[in-house]
Parts: structure tokens; C-alpha cells; sequence
């Protein structure tokens, strides 16, 4: 087996007209640097419109360590000056 290291990043949240994407990815390395694997596994994530932080430290409603998005859908979270609600749909890129 190779020696793997996980590479991790900040879950993004992208507009899209009024729609936004919350993603997050992770990279699996080999020891030739070449990637093996993807996954999206964050812990918590914050939304961030105009540049300004609406919500933050966002995780999981049950609890679990590695947020679930489908977990949020249906699901209202009040902001500063907004009332977010969660519709989970799957987005392949």
C-alpha cells in the first residue's frame, strides 16, 4: 500500500444567481505526488456573502464529526439580515 497524506481545504460556498454550492474537497497523495483520490468530508463551514461572514462554524444538526450537507436540507439557519434555508441537491462538476 502506498504512503498516503491527506491534503484538506475550506469548504467554499459559490452564488449562483440565488442558488449556492457548498462544497469542500480533499486530495489523497501517493509518495510520487500524483493524486489518487477526492473526497468532501468537512468538519463545518461558513457562509460568506459580499465579503462578509453571514454564518460561520456550521456543522452537522446531528452532531457527527464530518458534515453531512444532506443533513441540512429543508433546514432554516437565521444570519445577519438573513434567513438561509438549505436545499440539498448533488452537483457533479
Amino acid at each position: 500500500m502506498d504512503n498516503m497524506d491527506e491534503v484538506s481545504y475550506p469548504v467554499q460556498i459559490e452564488p449562483n444567481k440565488k442558488v449556492m454550492y457548498a462544497y469542500s474537497e480533499w486530495e489523497t497523495i501517493n509518495q510520487d505526488g500524483d493524486t489518487r483520490e477526492k473526497s468532501a468530508t468537512p468538519q463545518s463551514f461558513d457562509i460568506m456573502i459580499d465579503n462578509v461572514k453571514v454564518l460561520s462554524n456550521i456543522k452537522s444538526p446531528s452532531g457527527k464529526q464530518t458534515l453531512d450537507f444532506g443533513e441540512f436540507n429543508g433546514k432554516e439557519i437565521p444570519g445577519t439580515g438573513y434567513n438561509i434555508t438549505f436545499r440539498f441537491t448533488t452537483h457533479w462538476e
